[in-house]
């Protein structure tokens, strides 16, 4: 598939491995890269109920997931609310509803969203919109580095 949030650096090919440890240091040509790849889940696909969808952040490189730092800022987040996903044939429309800092092994990692709603809907500023059990989840993750040791999530429902 392909990712795509409009007005930012994010117009990327999504791939998926059979863990979710390949492609954190392989490229798209499956060759080995420091900088990874931007990858699903192995346990979703585009059509899941729930689908993560994970990329490095970094301090040296240049990454394409470092502009989800910028949604920490409310006037980002304001201009850039959809996230295209492309499956090679339709293109889906999520909505942004939360954008949470988090430790490792949070909740969202499950992937059961009736579970993880009242924490999902919990964002760092309110951005009017939340979601519910029957909606489909996009969960945008990559590394934050204040706190340390901490991820940024993007959490998104599908709207078309």
């Amino acid at each position: 598939g392909l990712l795509k949030i409009k007005d930012t650096n994010i117009n990327t090919l999504l791939v998926k491995g059979k863990d979710n440890k390949y492609y954190l240091n392989h490229s798209i040509y499956k060759e080995e890269d420091i900088k990874g790849s931007i990858f699903v889940d192995y346990r979703t696909n585009l059509n899941s109920n729930q689908i993560n969808i994970y990329g490095h952040n970094s301090k040296k490189y240049n990454l394409k997931f470092k502009e989800l730092e910028k949604y920490k800022e409310k006037k980002f987040y304001d201009k850039h609310k959809i996230i295209e996903i492309w499956d090679g044939i339709n293109t889906y429309k999520y909505e942004i509803f939360s954008i949470k800092i988090v430790k490792k092994n949070s909740t969202h990692m499950s992937l059961d969203i009736e579970k993880n709603l009242k924490e999902l809907n919990n964002s760092i500023y309110d951005t009017g919109i939340s979601a519910n059990k029957d909606d489909k989840i996009l969960i945008l993750q990559t590394c934050n580095y204040k706190p340390k040791n901490t991820y940024i999530l993007i959490i998104a429902k599908l709207t078309i």
